[in-house]
C-alpha cells in the first residue's frame, strides 16, 4: 500500500541483464498495481532511467499462486543519457535517438568604417547575435549542424512490411553505437500473411518484437485478349496466383476470356478463364431460332440462315455445315421453311412415290374426261403442302365408253315425243350411274368418283 522497495545493485549489472520476479499475494479484489523504477544511484531523487508498470487483477489464497516476471526492454526506457554536444558542417538528421540543431554564425565588421579604408575590416570571431553598431555579411556566414545523442535504441515494437517484400532488421532497429551487431534468431517468412514473433539480438540486449506481414493490393487490369504467357507474368511481377479454368470458346486457344476479380492482394489467388479453342458446336438441332441467335450473340459467333423446303415445323433447324468454329468462321444453319411446294407431275404414280415418308394425307377424285388418258393427273389442290395437310388429287378415268354404249343402246328404242327425249336420257343415265358405282365400288356423282378404284 503505496510502500517503496530500494534495492542497490551497486551498479554491477548492466540493465540488459537484470530480470525481477515479483509474487503476490493479495485476497482482496482490488487491482494491484506496481511501478519498477530503474536509477543512476542509490538516490530516490536521481533521474530515472527505465520503468516498468504491472496492473493486474485477481484474488489469491496462496503466496506463490502469481508471480510476474519483468525485464527491460528498449520501449522501457524514458530517460535516456544525452552525450555532449557535437558540431558537423555535414548534415544531420534527427531521430527518437538523435536531437539537432541548426546553427548559424556570421563575420561582423563596424556599420561605419574609415573612408580610406579600401577592405573592410571583420572581427576576428563569428558571432551568433550581431548587435549594433554592427553588421553581419550574409556572404561569409557559416552553418554547421549541433547535435546530441543518447544511449536508446530506436525500436519499432511492431514491424509491418508487404507480402514478398525484402526484410532488413537495419530498416527498423537503429543504434547511436555504428559497432552494434544486430541479429535475428528467427527466420523470416515475408510470405506468410499475418502476425510473426521474433526476437532480435543487439550485442547481449535481446529485444522481442512482432513482424507484421500484410497484403499488398493490386488492381487487376483488363486481361481479355491476353495470352496465358502473358497473365503468368504479371502475376508473378505482382505476387498473386492465377488459377486457370478452360472453357468451349471462339477465341483462339489460351485466350482470356474472362477474369473474376478487379483488385487484389499480394498472395490471393484469382480465376481466370482461358478458351479451350476449336470451339465445338452444341447440339442446336431442338433449338429456335431465336435460342440461336442468343447463344450466337453471346459467344461472338456469326451464324448465316439458308432456309430450304422441308415439311418440318417453320424454321427448324434441318442440318449446320460445321462441328468445329475457329474465330472468325461463320456458321450456316439450314432451316426449315415449313411448306413444299408440289412439282408437276403428269403420273399419279410419279406423285405417290414423291409422297413417299412426306407425311401428307391424300383424297383422290377420279373423273371421266375423254381427251385426257386414263391415270392421267388433271388436278392438284393445294399448290404448296405443309406437315399433315390434305392433298387432294383428280386422276381422269379417260373416256367413259359404258356411258357411250347405253346411249347407243338408248336410241334404238321406240322414239319418244321430242319434248321427252332428253328427259329419258337423263334417267337412264342416272340409273346407269348408280349401277356403275355398285360394279366399280365406287362413289360417282356428277361425273366424279371419290375414293379407288376395287
Amino acid at each position: 500500500n503505496d510502500g517503496t522497495i530500494l534495492i542497490d545493485l551497486k551498479a554491477f549489472y548492466n540493465i540488459d541483464e537484470i530480470k525481477i520476479k515479483i509474487y503476490l499475494y493479495d485476497k482482496g479484489t482490488a487491482t494491484k498495481k506496481y511501478t519498477l523504477n530503474f536509477l543512476d544511484s542509490n538516490s530516490l531523487d536521481s533521474g530515472i532511467y527505465a520503468q516498468i508498470k504491472g496492473n493486474y487483477q485477481f484474488m489469491s489464497n496462496y503466496y506463490s499462486e502469481y508471480s510476474f516476471t519483468h525485464e527491460v526492454k528498449a520501449e522501457n526506457l524514458v530517460n535516456p543519457k544525452w552525450e555532449p554536444w557535437k558540431e558537423s558542417l555535414e548534415k544531420v538528421t534527427s531521430s527518437l535517438i538523435r536531437e539537432v540543431k541548426i546553427e548559424k554564425e556570421y563575420r561582423v565588421r563596424e556599420k561605419m568604417f574609415k573612408y580610406y579604408n579600401i577592405e573592410k575590416i571583420y572581427l576576428d570571431t563569428y558571432e551568433n547575435d550581431v548587435l549594433a553598431p554592427y553588421i553581419k555579411d550574409e556572404t561569409t556566414k557559416k552553418v554547421f549542424y549541433r547535435f546530441r545523442t543518447r544511449d536508446k535504441i530506436e525500436v519499432k515494437n511492431e514491424i509491418k512490411i508487404y507480402w514478398g517484400d525484402k526484410f532488413n532488421i537495419y530498416d527498423y532497429v537503429k543504434s547511436t553505437n555504428p559497432k552494434n551487431s544486430i541479429k535475428i534468431k528467427e527466420e523470416v517468412d515475408t510470405k506468410k500473411i499475418g502476425i510473426q514473433p521474433i526476437s532480435i539480438l543487439i550485442d547481449k540486449l535481446k529485444i522481442n518484437l512482432t513482424l507484421k506481414v500484410l497484403p499488398k493490393e493490386v488492381n487487376v487490369p483488363n486481361m481479355i485478349g491476353w495470352k496465358k504467357e502473358e497473365v503468368q507474368s504479371w502475376a508473378f511481377q505482382n505476387r498473386v496466383n492465377p488459377k486457370f479454368q478452360i472453357i468451349e470458346s471462339i477465341e483462339p486457344k489460351d485466350t482470356v476470356i474472362d477474369v473474376n476479380k478487379k483488385k487484389l492482394n499480394t498472395g490471393e489467388t484469382f480465376e481466370v478463364l482461358l478458351s479451350k479453342g476449336n470451339f465445338t458446336i452444341p447440339n442446336i438441332y431442338e433449338w429456335s431460332k431465336e435460342e440461336i441467335n442468343t447463344w450466337a450473340k453471346k459467344q461472338g459467333i456469326n451464324v448465316k440462315y439458308k432456309i430450304v423446303e422441308s415439311l418440318e415445323e417453320k424454321n427448324k433447324v434441318l442440318s449446320y455445315d460445321k462441328k468445329v468454329l475457329n474465330k472468325n468462321d461463320v456458321l450456316e444453319v439450314i432451316i426449315s421453311s415449313g411448306k413444299i411446294k408440289i412439282p408437276k407431275f403428269e403420273k399419279y404414280s410419279d406423285l405417290e412415290k414423291w409422297l413417299q415418308n412426306k407425311n401428307v394425307k391424300t383424297q383422290l377424285l377420279y373423273k371421266y374426261l375423254e381427251k385426257v388418258p386414263k391415270g392421267k393427273i388433271i388436278n392438284i389442290f393445294p399448290s404448296e403442302i405443309r406437315k399433315n395437310d390434305t392433298l387432294t388429287v383428280t386422276v381422269s378415268l379417260g373416256e367413259n365408253n359404258l356411258l357411250k354404249n347405253t346411249s347407243k343402246k338408248s336410241t334404238e328404242k321406240e322414239t319418244l315425243k321430242e319434248s321427252n327425249i332428253q328427259n329419258e336420257k337423263n334417267n337412264n343415265s342416272q340409273h346407269l350411274l348408280i349401277k356403275l358405282s355398285l360394279f366399280f365400288g365406287v362413289i360417282i356423282i356428277g361425273g366424279y368418283i371419290y375414293g379407288r378404284k376395287i
